[in-house]
């Protein structure tokens, strides 16, 4: 409770909030899934079981396309 507090703080002073993966999970925790840096994205990418990052905005998730992210067509 006190993480979500602490993201809600966070987006109204106007800081930058992590959005998580409802698919990916890491020790039954989500993983982050939008990345300032296409570097970091990248990284995450193998987590997610994809390679590569693609833009959403003005941020970064891994995979190279989304429908690789979301499992979609």
């Amino acid at each position: 409770m006190a993480t979500t507090a602490a993201l809600l703080a966070g987006a109204a002073a106007g800081l930058p909030t992590p959005v998580f993966s409802g698919e990916g999970h890491r020790n039954g925790k989500p993983m982050q899934a939008l990345f300032d840096r296409r570097e970091d994205a990248e990284r995450a990418a193998p987590s997610f079981g994809c390679t590569g990052a693609h833009r959403m905005g003005n941020q970064w998730m891994p995979c190279a396309a989304h429908s690789e992210h979301t499992g979609m067509e």
